[in-house]
Protein backbone atom coordinates (compact mmCIF):
# COMPACT_ATOMS: atom_id res chain seq x y z
CA UNK A 1 0.00 0.00 0.00
CA UNK A 2 1.59 3.17 -1.12
CA UNK A 3 0.21 6.98 -0.63
CA UNK A 4 -1.14 8.39 -3.16
CA UNK A 5 0.32 11.81 -5.05
CA UNK A 6 -2.56 13.73 -3.71
CA UNK A 7 -2.25 12.17 -0.26
CA UNK A 8 1.37 12.92 -0.07
CA UNK A 9 1.15 16.38 -1.57
CA UNK A 10 -1.38 17.18 1.47
CA UNK A 11 0.83 15.82 4.00
CA UNK A 12 4.32 17.55 2.81
CA UNK A 13 1.86 20.98 2.83
CA UNK A 14 1.23 20.15 6.46
CA UNK A 15 4.00 19.38 7.78
CA UNK A 16 5.95 22.55 6.53
CA UNK A 17 3.61 24.45 8.15
CA UNK A 18 4.27 23.42 11.33
CA UNK A 19 7.98 21.98 10.76
CA UNK A 20 10.18 24.61 12.59
CA UNK A 21 12.57 24.67 15.48
CA UNK A 22 11.10 23.23 18.86
CA UNK A 23 11.46 26.10 22.19
CA UNK A 24 9.86 23.48 24.20
CA UNK A 25 12.58 23.04 26.83
CA UNK A 26 12.96 19.41 28.40
CA UNK A 27 14.84 18.82 31.86
CA UNK A 28 14.91 15.69 33.81
CA UNK A 29 12.09 15.46 36.58
CA UNK A 30 14.40 14.48 39.23
CA UNK A 31 17.29 16.17 38.71
CA UNK A 32 15.99 19.27 36.62
CA UNK A 33 19.45 18.66 34.22
CA UNK A 34 18.26 19.97 30.52
CA UNK A 35 18.08 17.49 27.62
CA UNK A 36 18.09 19.84 24.87
CA UNK A 37 20.06 17.53 23.24
CA UNK A 38 17.06 15.17 22.73
CA UNK A 39 14.59 17.69 21.20
CA UNK A 40 17.55 19.05 18.84
CA UNK A 41 17.57 15.57 18.17
CA UNK A 42 13.87 15.73 17.39
CA UNK A 43 14.32 19.23 15.46
CA UNK A 44 17.21 17.47 12.64
CA UNK A 45 13.95 14.72 11.83
CA UNK A 46 16.03 11.90 14.04
CA UNK A 47 13.70 9.07 15.17
CA UNK A 48 16.61 7.89 17.70
CA UNK A 49 18.84 9.15 19.75
CA UNK A 50 20.28 8.88 23.32
CA UNK A 51 20.96 11.36 26.49
CA UNK A 52 22.17 10.96 29.75
CA UNK A 53 21.90 13.82 32.90
CA UNK A 54 23.55 13.36 36.29
CA UNK A 55 20.73 10.73 37.68
CA UNK A 56 19.55 8.58 35.00
CA UNK A 57 19.44 7.78 31.16
CA UNK A 58 16.98 9.40 28.32
CA UNK A 59 16.40 8.69 24.85
CA UNK A 60 14.33 9.09 21.49
CA UNK A 61 12.19 6.09 20.74
CA UNK A 62 10.30 5.82 17.25
CA UNK A 63 10.03 9.53 17.81
CA UNK A 64 8.89 9.82 21.03
CA UNK A 65 11.33 10.80 24.38
CA UNK A 66 10.78 7.65 26.41
CA UNK A 67 12.40 9.83 29.93
CA UNK A 68 14.59 7.69 32.26
CA UNK A 69 14.77 5.13 29.97
CA UNK A 70 18.76 3.33 29.73
CA UNK A 71 20.11 4.43 26.09
CA UNK A 72 21.85 1.00 26.35
CA UNK A 73 18.99 -0.68 26.13
CA UNK A 74 17.84 1.03 22.98
CA UNK A 75 20.56 -0.87 21.02
CA UNK A 76 20.18 -3.60 19.09
CA UNK A 77 20.92 -5.62 16.07
CA UNK A 78 17.69 -4.23 14.26
CA UNK A 79 19.16 -0.44 15.11
CA UNK A 80 18.96 2.36 18.27
CA UNK A 81 15.56 2.19 19.47
CA UNK A 82 13.97 -0.49 17.46
CA UNK A 83 14.41 -3.10 20.51
CA UNK A 84 13.01 -0.67 23.29
CA UNK A 85 10.18 0.26 21.11
CA UNK A 86 9.20 -3.78 20.05
CA UNK A 87 9.39 -4.08 24.07
CA UNK A 88 7.30 -1.51 24.51
CA UNK A 89 4.98 -2.31 21.65
CA UNK A 90 4.82 -6.44 22.84
CA UNK A 91 2.16 -6.22 25.68
CA UNK A 92 -0.55 -3.95 23.58
CA UNK A 93 -0.52 -6.93 20.72
CA UNK A 94 -3.68 -8.34 19.61
CA UNK A 95 -1.88 -11.74 19.46
CA UNK A 96 -1.53 -14.48 21.56
CA UNK A 97 1.89 -13.68 22.77
CA UNK A 98 1.11 -10.44 23.49
CA UNK A 99 -1.90 -11.18 25.73
CA UNK A 100 0.10 -13.50 27.39
CA UNK A 101 2.73 -10.80 28.19
CA UNK A 102 -0.38 -8.20 29.24
CA UNK A 103 -1.86 -10.95 31.77
CA UNK A 104 1.81 -11.23 33.35
CA UNK A 105 1.79 -7.44 33.65
CA UNK A 106 -1.76 -7.48 35.49
CA UNK A 107 -0.63 -10.53 37.49
CA UNK A 108 2.67 -8.32 38.19
CA UNK A 109 4.53 -11.35 37.14
CA UNK A 110 7.34 -11.68 34.79
CA UNK A 111 5.98 -13.35 31.29
CA UNK A 112 8.29 -16.12 30.82
CA UNK A 113 11.46 -15.34 28.63
CA UNK A 114 10.39 -17.81 25.92
CA UNK A 115 6.80 -15.57 25.64
CA UNK A 116 8.64 -12.32 25.46
CA UNK A 117 10.62 -12.98 22.82
CA UNK A 118 8.32 -14.51 20.81
CA UNK A 119 5.90 -11.44 22.09
CA UNK A 120 8.92 -8.73 21.12
CA UNK A 121 9.40 -10.81 17.17
CA UNK A 122 5.86 -10.05 16.83
CA UNK A 123 6.17 -6.42 17.40
CA UNK A 124 9.48 -6.21 15.40
CA UNK A 125 7.60 -7.60 11.95
CA UNK A 126 5.01 -4.58 12.87
CA UNK A 127 7.29 -1.98 13.26
CA UNK A 128 8.79 -3.24 10.32
CA UNK A 129 6.00 -3.61 7.87
CA UNK A 130 4.62 -0.11 9.28
CA UNK A 131 4.92 2.11 6.12
CA UNK A 132 1.73 2.23 4.80
CA UNK A 133 0.24 0.30 7.24
CA UNK A 134 -3.92 1.88 7.32
CA UNK A 135 -4.86 3.47 10.45
CA UNK A 136 -7.50 1.37 11.09
CA UNK A 137 -5.10 -1.76 10.22
CA UNK A 138 -2.68 0.00 13.23
CA UNK A 139 -5.27 0.20 15.77
CA UNK A 140 -6.37 -2.80 15.69
CA UNK A 141 -2.97 -4.92 15.98
CA UNK A 142 -2.67 -3.01 19.09
CA UNK A 143 -5.71 -1.48 20.72
CA UNK A 144 -8.74 -4.23 22.01
CA UNK A 145 -11.96 -3.63 20.08
CA UNK A 146 -13.60 -1.39 22.71
CA UNK A 147 -10.64 0.75 22.93
CA UNK A 148 -9.85 0.74 19.05
CA UNK A 149 -13.26 2.01 18.75
CA UNK A 150 -12.51 5.02 21.00
CA UNK A 151 -9.67 6.10 18.61
CA UNK A 152 -11.49 5.23 15.60
CA UNK A 153 -15.02 6.92 16.44
CA UNK A 154 -13.03 9.80 18.51
CA UNK A 155 -15.47 12.17 16.83
CA UNK A 156 -18.67 10.46 17.32
CA UNK A 157 -17.65 10.19 21.25
CA UNK A 158 -19.70 13.49 23.07
CA UNK A 159 -17.41 13.98 25.16
CA UNK A 160 -14.84 14.86 22.78
CA UNK A 161 -17.52 17.11 20.75
CA UNK A 162 -17.56 18.97 24.05
CA UNK A 163 -13.57 19.57 23.77
CA UNK A 164 -13.38 20.27 20.35
CA UNK A 165 -15.05 23.75 20.67
CA UNK A 166 -12.50 24.65 23.45
CA UNK A 167 -9.46 23.31 21.63
CA UNK A 168 -10.71 25.71 18.99
CA UNK A 169 -11.18 28.34 21.66
CA UNK A 170 -6.97 28.08 21.99
CA UNK A 171 -6.31 28.16 18.88
CA UNK A 172 -8.37 31.56 18.74
CA UNK A 173 -5.58 32.55 21.06
CA UNK A 174 -2.69 30.96 19.43
CA UNK A 175 -3.58 32.44 16.11
CA UNK A 176 -3.08 35.78 17.25
CA UNK A 177 0.03 35.25 19.27
CA UNK A 178 1.47 33.78 15.95
CA UNK A 179 0.20 36.87 13.84
CA UNK A 180 2.28 38.71 15.95
CA UNK A 181 5.38 36.60 15.21
CA UNK A 182 5.29 35.26 18.96
CA UNK A 183 5.39 31.43 19.48
CA UNK A 184 2.50 29.74 21.33
CA UNK A 185 3.19 26.21 23.14
CA UNK A 186 0.67 23.80 24.46
CA UNK A 187 0.83 20.51 26.42
CA UNK A 188 -1.99 17.52 25.32
CA UNK A 189 -1.71 16.09 28.76
CA UNK A 190 -2.24 12.50 28.59
CA UNK A 191 -3.50 12.76 25.31
CA UNK A 192 -3.47 9.19 23.95
CA UNK A 193 -2.77 9.29 19.95
CA UNK A 194 -2.98 12.70 20.18
CA UNK A 195 -6.56 13.56 18.52
CA UNK A 196 -6.66 16.80 20.27
CA UNK A 197 -3.52 17.84 20.00
CA UNK A 198 -3.59 17.10 16.30
CA UNK A 199 -6.88 19.56 16.07
CA UNK A 200 -5.30 22.14 17.49
CA UNK A 201 -2.40 22.53 15.02
CA UNK A 202 -4.41 22.00 12.23
CA UNK A 203 -6.57 24.98 13.60
CA UNK A 204 -3.43 26.97 14.07
CA UNK A 205 -0.29 25.90 11.94
CA UNK A 206 2.62 27.14 13.69
CA UNK A 207 1.57 26.28 17.21
CA UNK A 208 3.98 23.65 18.96
CA UNK A 209 2.12 20.67 20.53
CA UNK A 210 3.84 18.62 23.44
CA UNK A 211 1.82 15.53 23.55
CA UNK A 212 2.09 13.41 26.59
CA UNK A 213 1.23 9.71 27.50
CA UNK A 214 1.99 7.45 29.87
CA UNK A 215 1.25 4.61 26.77
CA UNK A 216 3.87 4.29 24.27
CA UNK A 217 1.70 2.24 21.70
CA UNK A 218 -0.62 5.55 21.77
CA UNK A 219 2.40 7.77 21.02
CA UNK A 220 3.40 5.64 18.31
CA UNK A 221 0.21 5.97 16.59
CA UNK A 222 0.58 9.67 16.83
CA UNK A 223 3.64 9.71 15.56
CA UNK A 224 3.57 7.65 12.44
CA UNK A 225 -0.28 8.94 11.58
CA UNK A 226 -1.12 12.23 13.41
CA UNK A 227 -1.94 15.04 10.41
CA UNK A 228 0.70 17.52 12.27
CA UNK A 229 3.93 16.28 13.66
CA UNK A 230 3.98 16.90 17.78
CA UNK A 231 6.88 16.45 19.98
CA UNK A 232 6.08 13.26 21.78
CA UNK A 233 6.53 12.23 25.84
CA UNK A 234 6.39 9.21 27.34
CA UNK A 235 5.55 10.76 30.69
CA UNK A 236 3.62 9.67 33.95
CA UNK A 237 1.09 12.70 34.97
CA UNK A 238 1.25 11.50 38.18
CA UNK A 239 4.85 11.75 39.06
CA UNK A 240 6.90 15.24 38.55
CA UNK A 241 6.69 16.68 34.63
CA UNK A 242 9.74 17.14 32.60
CA UNK A 243 8.87 20.68 31.91
CA UNK A 244 9.86 24.56 33.55
CA UNK A 245 7.48 26.74 35.59
CA UNK A 246 5.63 29.02 33.13
CA UNK A 247 6.56 26.96 29.88
CA UNK A 248 2.43 26.42 28.12
CA UNK A 249 0.42 29.24 27.26
CA UNK A 250 -2.04 26.39 27.29
CA UNK A 251 -2.77 23.01 29.06
CA UNK A 252 -5.43 20.39 28.01
CA UNK A 253 -6.63 17.28 29.61
CA UNK A 254 -9.58 15.95 27.67
CA UNK A 255 -11.14 13.06 29.54
CA UNK A 256 -8.05 11.68 31.54
CA UNK A 257 -8.20 13.47 35.08
CA UNK A 258 -10.67 11.02 36.47
CA UNK A 259 -8.79 8.16 35.79
CA UNK A 260 -5.66 9.67 37.54
CA UNK A 261 -5.76 9.17 41.73
CA UNK A 262 -3.10 11.76 42.82
CA UNK A 263 -5.40 14.42 40.93
CA UNK A 264 -4.24 17.64 42.90
CA UNK A 265 -0.63 16.81 42.23
CA UNK A 266 -1.83 17.04 38.56
CA UNK A 267 -4.06 20.32 38.85
CA UNK A 268 -1.09 21.56 40.84
CA UNK A 269 1.53 20.74 37.99
CA UNK A 270 -0.45 22.19 35.48
CA UNK A 271 -0.27 25.83 37.22
CA UNK A 272 3.02 25.56 38.03
CA UNK A 273 3.54 24.95 34.53
CA UNK A 274 1.12 27.36 33.01
CA UNK A 275 2.12 30.94 32.60
CA UNK A 276 0.62 33.77 33.36
CA UNK A 277 -2.89 34.64 31.44
CA UNK A 278 -2.66 31.26 30.36
CA UNK A 279 -5.80 28.38 30.54
CA UNK A 280 -5.59 25.01 31.66
CA UNK A 281 -8.98 22.78 30.32
CA UNK A 282 -9.71 19.90 31.63
CA UNK A 283 -12.62 18.25 29.80
CA UNK A 284 -14.74 15.98 30.46
CA UNK A 285 -14.64 14.80 34.35
CA UNK A 286 -16.90 12.35 35.45
CA UNK A 287 -19.15 13.14 37.89
CA UNK A 288 -19.67 10.34 40.60
CA UNK A 289 -23.42 11.35 41.23
CA UNK A 290 -24.03 10.19 38.10
CA UNK A 291 -23.87 6.64 36.50
CA UNK A 292 -20.84 6.10 34.18
CA UNK A 293 -20.04 2.53 32.32
CA UNK A 294 -16.25 3.88 32.37
CA UNK A 295 -16.12 5.83 35.62
CA UNK A 296 -12.47 5.92 36.91
CA UNK A 297 -12.34 7.69 40.12
CA UNK A 298 -14.93 10.18 39.46
CA UNK A 299 -15.37 13.06 42.35
CA UNK A 300 -18.66 14.82 42.79
CA UNK A 301 -19.13 18.75 41.84
CA UNK A 302 -18.05 19.89 44.90
CA UNK A 303 -15.11 17.74 45.06
CA UNK A 304 -13.65 19.16 41.57
CA UNK A 305 -13.90 22.45 43.17
CA UNK A 306 -12.13 21.86 46.19
CA UNK A 307 -9.12 19.83 43.47
CA UNK A 308 -9.12 22.90 41.13
CA UNK A 309 -9.86 25.82 44.40
CA UNK A 310 -8.02 28.64 43.32
CA UNK A 311 -7.85 30.26 39.33
CA UNK A 312 -11.07 27.84 38.88
CA UNK A 313 -12.67 30.46 35.90
CA UNK A 314 -15.17 27.99 34.94
CA UNK A 315 -16.60 24.32 35.90
CA UNK A 316 -19.66 23.42 33.85
CA UNK A 317 -21.87 20.52 32.40
CA UNK A 318 -19.50 19.75 29.24
CA UNK A 319 -23.20 19.87 27.78
CA UNK A 320 -23.62 23.37 27.19
CA UNK A 321 -20.12 24.10 25.71
CA UNK A 322 -21.47 21.36 22.65
CA UNK A 323 -24.83 22.87 22.54
CA UNK A 324 -23.69 26.57 22.16
CA UNK A 325 -21.02 25.72 19.55
CA UNK A 326 -23.59 23.72 17.53
CA UNK A 327 -25.80 26.28 17.99
CA UNK A 328 -24.40 29.82 17.07
CA UNK A 329 -20.46 28.76 16.33
CA UNK A 330 -19.90 30.33 19.98
CA UNK A 331 -17.69 29.27 23.13
CA UNK A 332 -18.95 31.61 26.03
CA UNK A 333 -17.51 30.53 29.21
CA UNK A 334 -20.01 32.72 31.61
CA UNK A 335 -22.31 30.97 33.74
CA UNK A 336 -23.28 27.75 33.55
CA UNK A 337 -26.78 26.65 32.20
CA UNK A 338 -27.07 23.59 33.71
CA UNK A 339 -27.12 22.17 37.14
CA UNK A 340 -23.98 20.63 37.70
CA UNK A 341 -25.40 17.70 39.88
CA UNK A 342 -27.24 16.68 36.88
CA UNK A 343 -24.24 16.56 34.68
CA UNK A 344 -22.81 13.28 33.90
CA UNK A 345 -19.64 14.72 32.90
CA UNK A 346 -17.94 18.46 33.70
CA UNK A 347 -15.32 20.98 31.93
CA UNK A 348 -12.84 22.70 34.29
CA UNK A 349 -11.71 25.81 32.71
CA UNK A 350 -8.29 27.11 35.11
CA UNK A 351 -7.02 30.49 34.15
CA UNK A 352 -5.92 34.01 36.63
CA UNK A 353 -7.29 35.91 33.40
CA UNK A 354 -11.02 36.67 32.56
CA UNK A 355 -10.28 37.31 29.23
CA UNK A 356 -10.94 33.64 28.79
CA UNK A 357 -14.44 34.42 29.63
CA UNK A 358 -15.31 36.95 26.60
CA UNK A 359 -17.39 34.94 23.95
CA UNK A 360 -15.03 33.90 20.81
CA UNK A 361 -16.71 32.78 17.53
CA UNK A 362 -14.65 29.50 16.68
CA UNK A 363 -16.29 28.74 13.29
CA UNK A 364 -13.48 29.80 11.39
CA UNK A 365 -11.33 27.97 13.40
CA UNK A 366 -12.79 24.91 12.61
CA UNK A 367 -13.02 25.88 9.25
CA UNK A 368 -9.35 26.53 7.80
CA UNK A 369 -8.84 22.76 9.94
CA UNK A 370 -11.03 21.31 7.55
CA UNK A 371 -9.75 22.87 4.57
CA UNK A 372 -5.76 22.61 5.11
CA UNK A 373 -6.43 18.79 6.27
CA UNK A 374 -9.03 17.90 4.24
CA UNK A 375 -12.53 16.62 5.59
CA UNK A 376 -14.58 13.76 6.14
CA UNK A 377 -17.63 12.71 7.18
CA UNK A 378 -17.65 11.38 10.62
CA UNK A 379 -16.47 8.16 11.38
CA UNK A 380 -19.29 6.49 12.82
CA UNK A 381 -20.96 6.41 9.60
CA UNK A 382 -19.03 3.53 8.05
CA UNK A 383 -21.01 2.59 5.66
CA UNK A 384 -21.94 4.46 1.93
CA UNK A 385 -24.12 3.41 -0.58
CA UNK A 386 -24.22 5.41 -4.37
CA UNK A 387 -27.16 5.59 -5.19
CA UNK A 388 -28.37 6.06 -9.00
CA UNK A 389 -29.35 9.89 -8.08
CA UNK A 390 -25.83 10.62 -7.49
CA UNK A 391 -26.28 10.79 -3.34
CA UNK A 392 -23.86 9.21 -0.70
CA UNK A 393 -26.47 7.86 1.91
CA UNK A 394 -24.58 6.79 5.20
CA UNK A 395 -25.56 5.18 7.77
CA UNK A 396 -24.45 4.86 11.71
CA UNK A 397 -22.16 2.12 12.47
CA UNK A 398 -20.72 1.72 15.88
CA UNK A 399 -17.45 -0.11 15.96
CA UNK A 400 -18.18 -1.89 19.39
CA UNK A 401 -21.49 -2.12 21.54
CA UNK A 402 -19.93 -1.19 24.81
CA UNK A 403 -18.53 2.03 23.22
CA UNK A 404 -22.10 2.41 21.59
CA UNK A 405 -23.54 2.64 25.16
CA UNK A 406 -20.64 5.13 25.97
CA UNK A 407 -21.70 7.54 23.68
CA UNK A 408 -25.61 7.38 23.87
CA UNK A 409 -26.25 9.31 26.60
CA UNK A 410 -25.08 12.41 24.52
CA UNK A 411 -25.05 11.17 21.10
CA UNK A 412 -27.08 13.77 18.43
CA UNK A 413 -25.65 12.29 15.83
CA UNK A 414 -28.49 11.45 13.25
CA UNK A 415 -29.23 7.85 11.80
CA UNK A 416 -28.05 8.70 8.48
CA UNK A 417 -26.64 11.17 6.62
CA UNK A 418 -26.71 11.97 2.85
CA UNK A 419 -24.40 14.81 0.36
CA UNK A 420 -23.90 14.27 -2.83
CA UNK A 421 -20.29 11.79 -3.78
CA UNK A 422 -19.33 15.18 -6.28
CA UNK A 423 -19.59 16.89 -2.63
CA UNK A 424 -17.88 13.88 -0.41
CA UNK A 425 -14.66 14.07 -2.70
CA UNK A 426 -14.75 17.88 -2.41
CA UNK A 427 -14.41 17.69 1.03
CA UNK A 428 -11.69 15.23 0.82
CA UNK A 429 -9.66 18.25 -1.24
CA UNK A 430 -10.92 20.49 1.74
CA UNK A 431 -13.25 23.03 -0.63
CA UNK A 432 -13.71 25.70 1.08
CA UNK A 433 -16.20 27.17 -0.47
CA UNK A 434 -18.71 23.93 -0.06
CA UNK A 435 -17.68 23.49 3.63
CA UNK A 436 -18.44 27.31 4.53
CA UNK A 437 -21.79 26.84 2.42
CA UNK A 438 -22.37 23.85 4.98
CA UNK A 439 -20.94 25.29 8.25
CA UNK A 440 -23.74 23.49 10.07
CA UNK A 441 -22.23 19.64 8.95
CA UNK A 442 -18.93 20.93 10.73
CA UNK A 443 -20.81 22.40 14.35
CA UNK A 444 -22.97 19.39 14.37
CA UNK A 445 -19.36 16.72 13.86
CA UNK A 446 -21.69 15.06 10.47
CA UNK A 447 -18.09 16.17 9.11
CA UNK A 448 -15.23 16.76 10.56
CA UNK A 449 -11.37 17.74 9.67
CA UNK A 450 -9.15 15.09 9.45
CA UNK A 451 -6.95 14.14 11.90
CA UNK A 452 -4.92 11.21 10.42
CA UNK A 453 -2.49 10.74 7.45
CA UNK A 454 -4.35 8.11 4.86
CA UNK A 455 -1.57 5.31 3.99
CA UNK A 456 -4.68 3.41 2.45
CA UNK A 457 -7.24 5.08 0.31
CA UNK A 458 -10.63 4.43 1.23
CA UNK A 459 -13.40 4.66 -1.26
CA UNK A 460 -16.68 5.79 0.67
CA UNK A 461 -18.61 5.23 -2.23
CA UNK A 462 -19.66 1.72 -3.50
Amino acid sequence: MTVSAQEQGRTDALGAAQRRPWSIPLRCPHCLGELTSLTDALRAGAKAAAASCSCSGHCVVEGVVCLGQDERRSAGSGGVGEHVAAEALAPHLRTLAGRLVQLAYRLERPAPRAVQAWAQRQALQLLRRADGLAYRDAVGALRNARYGAYLLQRWANPSFQAAAPLVARIAVEARRRLAQGRPFRVLDLAGGAGHAGTLLSVMAPGVEVALADADFANLWLASRYAAQPLLLLRMNAVAPWPFEDDAFDAILCVDALHYMLEKPHVVAEARRCLRPQGAAVFAHLHNRLQPNPSPGWPVDPQGWRRIFSSDLLWLGDERDIARRYSQEGLVDLQAPDSPLEQAQALTAVVSDSDAWRSPRRVDECFLDAAVHAGAEPNAVYADARNAPDGLCRLRKRWAHPVYERECAAGDQLPETFELRCAELEALERGDRALLGAHLDWLRRFLVTPRLHRRFQQERRCA
